[in-house]
């Protein structure tokens, strides 16, 4: 807990850097909703911290996503860490869709899953999915892991090769995908 609260301190610099060096141009006063887009990229630098700060601490990409945003829609801490425990590196290693895809995609489900199966709910909650999913491959090139990372993971070499690497281009991709998300997720009560 005291290593996560140092990550997510050491990324609030970062973040905070970054935003008032971009708020000089990006945040045009004159406009009626300045402050609204400004607190918007609060809560979404927000998200990305605590996402960072999950996957600082060793958890995996899909857990780093979905346990930081479950606790906003009635899912324990605990509980995200252990349904998204497999989905890393492309599901166990398997280099499929990209554990932060995943974790995407069970926090969508989550905020606006279906709670019966009519198909108007299931056609809503697709459209979300799809939208995520479009969101993340355009900005980094594809859903797969192994297109990705370009290594093959499931062979020794691979992961050496990977922890020599460092995990920087994961880092990017729980980024991106926490801050797709958060622009597209419903706000939960307490922030309203």
């Amino acid at each position: 807990m005291v290593k996560r609260q140092n990550e997510e301190n050491q990324n609030k610099l970062d973040v905070n850097e970054a935003v008032n060096k971009e708020e000089k141009s990006c945040f045009d006063m004159a406009s009626p909703n300045w402050w609204h887009d400004r607190i918007s990229r609060y809560n979404i630098m927000k998200r990305q911290e605590k996402s960072l700060a999950y996957f600082s601490e060793g958890y995996n990409c899909a857990q780093s996503i979905l346990a930081s945003f479950g606790e906003d829609f009635s899912c324990d801490e605990a509980t995200c860490l252990r349904i998204a425990s497999s989905f890393g590196a492309g599901m166990a290693r398997a280099q499929e869709v990209c554990g932060a895809v995943t974790g995407g995609l069970m926090a969508i489900g989550l905020a606006l899953g279906e709670r019966c199966a009519t198909p108007n709910e299931r056609e809503a909650i697709y459209e979300n999915a799809a939208a995520f999913m479009d969101s993340f491959k355009e900005r980094f090139g594809s859903l797969l892991c192994r297109d990705l990372l370009g290594i093959d993971l499931a062979t020794p070499e691979g992961r050496d090769k990977m922890a020599q690497r460092g995990h920087a281009a994961c880092r990017a991709y729980v980024g991106g995908a926490a801050e797709i998300l958060e622009r597209m997720l419903p706000r939960p009560c307490s922030e309203d």
